[in-house]
């Protein structure tokens, strides 16, 4: 533990010699410091018979991301975080002095790669993030190789290894799981069109190989903007078929210069056959959470991801699709606005209602989701803001209490 905070400390005294000692353009730091206070009550069994996921605390991260020019059209990057625990947990308890004990709170590192750029194409290797579409069936930060073919029809083409399960050896429960995919994206003025698959190898025995093939697509006029994606999942986990159709459709209008009013819709089909399981996503590093992402605080709630634990079923990757995680599929939309005013001031809500496709394969009736967020640009690159959360699922034959947040958080960033 104390040679990886060693390391952090090396990082930053290497990048400040090079940021002085070498010309300033070879290197580019960019970042963030953030402390948030949380209070939140049953987002794990939606009762308040049992008070253990009752939680209140205080967090922080401080974050650094960088770039190093090598030479034309040759660069590497990285990110990394320090110091990311929750205060008083995980760290040294000893009164007058403190600090996180555990090694991936300590130091971790989400980038790491290097990257090559010519006119027609554009090389990632490494530890790099990407996703296809709306975020929502491709959305990962993973070893691997990303390649782009700067085109009139851009395309990118993305290979990952995604686990060497233990050991190098590619034999028996050895054997490896990887990612491939690829994506074609053509751009115009005011719409674009987007055409993607994607599948995972799982050369185990568990054999948990899904893929997708999906379409997206956006447009813009006047005050509107349209975007959607339709994805189709198929493949196998383990001795089940995979199914899964789902679509997302977000219309917004910019009513004013400083406010914007919107609607978004879901419907995912369902299955109740045994030897079927629904999918809504292959891979997920949260970007897409639209249950959260009028709090303020998107992706740090994920609201609806213990509903599965009281019907019984199995959480998915993307809950809005499958809220009961029991392939039930799903129906529903989320209203939003946002209000900029004072300059510095940004007040933004959303109401969501979802429902399964089909109710008679699941104890989940409906759920319903709040969001609100005060945010507060309150010094120079200096953000403050609190936001709330309220999720209410309905269940047939079981009483349930609504789970809510409240989220505090100033934040610098450079």
């Amino acid at each position: 533990m104390k040679k990886l905070f060693v390391v952090a400390l090396a990082l930053f005294f290497v990048a400040g010699l090079v940021a002085t000692g070498y010309a300033e353009d070879r290197l580019s730091l960019s970042g963030a410091y953030r402390v948030r206070a949380w209070a939140k009550e049953n987002y794990s069994d939606f009762s308040d018979n049992d008070d253990a996921d009752d939680q209140a605390y205080w967090d922080q991260r401080f974050r650094v991301a960088g770039k190093f020019q090598i030479a034309e059209g040759v660069s590497s990057h990285f990110r990394f975080d320090i110091g990311e625990a929750k205060w008083g947990l995980n760290t040294t308890t000893k009164r007058g002095w403190n600090r996180p004990t555990h090694d991936n709170e300590m130091f971790h590192i989400d980038r790491a790669y290097g990257r090559w750029e010519q006119d027609l194409w554009i090389l990632n290797a490494g530890l790099a993030y990407t996703s296809f579409g709306n975020q929502i069936a491709v959305d990962q930060n993973q070893f691997g190789f990303i390649l782009r073919l700067k085109l009139p029809v851009q395309i990118d083409g993305v290979y990952s290894k995604i686990d060497e399960s233990g050991d190098t050896r590619d034999d028996g429960e050895w054997d490896d799981i990887d990612f491939y995919g690829g994506q074609a994206t053509y751009k115009a003025d005011n719409w674009s069109v987007g055409l993607f698959a994607a599948a995972i190898n799982d050369q185990t025995d568990t054999d948990d190989s899904p893929w997708v093939i999906g379409v997206n697509g956006s447009w813009s006029y006047g005050m509107f903007a349209l975007k959607g994606e339709l994805d189709q999942f198929g493949g196998d986990i383990g001795k089940n078929d995979v199914i899964g159709t789902q679509i997302y459709v977000d219309l917004k209008a910019n009513v004013l210069p400083n406010a914007s009013v919107g609607v978004e819709g879901f419907w995912a089909n369902s299955t109740d056959s045994a030897d079927e399981t629904q999918v809504t996503g292959l891979t997920d590093s949260d970007s897409f959470v639209p249950s959260d992402r009028l709090s303020g605080f998107h992706g740090a709630i994920i609201p609806l991801s213990g509903i599965a634990s009281v019907t019984g079923g199995s959480s998915k990757r993307i809950q809005e699709f499958d809220p009961s995680g029991e392939n039930a599929g799903s129906v529903g939309f989320q209203l939003y606005g946002n209000y900029r005013f004072l300059e510095k001031w940004l007040v933004q809500a959303g109401y969501m209602y979802l429902k399964p496709q089909d109710d008679d394969i699941t104890e989940l009736d409906d759920v319903n989701v709040l969001n609100a967020a005060l945010i507060w640009d309150c010094l120079p690159n200096t953000t403050a803001r609190v936001g709330y959360n309220y999720t209410g699922p309905n269940f047939d034959g079981i009483d349930s209490d609504r789970a809510q947040a409240v989220v505090g958080m100033l934040q610098l960033s450079w």
